[in-house]
């Protein structure tokens, strides 16, 4: 065997361990990317039943989510106050799933959840006010257009 041999040996070796890095880092590329998706899923749905939790537990906020449904404009000023702030960490929420599935890093079927809930949500009179009156201005602009055509059908 020849210098001249030896040396394609090398270079196939080497090119055989280049192409094993390269299928190694893919894989972990991908398992990686499930894994942040998990995390990102996990803690969406953990942030999605805290909220839920506030209305099913506590009886006031129940009574404020319920009025504020039908008329943000009939609520006191504290009860006001309540329901928007309830409503922010809601829409809030949307808004950072959303971001995050632009990232891919929840499925298309998430994201047509947060839809549905926004359309649900403005089938409310008072959460239609609250929106123009308070909602829109609290938030991102591009989210707020994301809403509005959500919300327009």
């Amino acid at each position: 065997m020849s210098l001249e041999d030896l040396g394609n040996i090398g270079e196939f070796v080497a090119a055989v361990g280049v192409i094993a890095s390269l299928i190694y880092l893919a894989v972990q590329i991908r398992q990686n990317t499930k894994w942040a998706r998990h995390q990102t899923f996990q803690s969406s749905l953990g942030q999605t039943l805290d909220w839920y939790r506030l209305i099913t537990e506590d009886d006031d906020v129940a009574r404020i989510y319920v009025a504020g449904c039908e008329s943000f404009e009939q609520l006191s000023y504290q009860d006001k106050v309540r329901f928007s702030h309830l409503m922010v960490q809601a829409f809030a929420h949307c808004e950072v799933m959303l971001q995050v599935g632009e990232d891919r890093l929840l499925r298309e079927e998430t994201i047509d959840a947060v839809n549905r809930f926004i359309i649900r949500q403005f089938g409310h009179p008072g959460v239609r006010s609250w929106w123009e009156q308070e909602g829109r201005s609290v938030l991102a602009r591009d989210f707020r257009d994301h809403v509005d055509r959500v919300a327009a059908g």
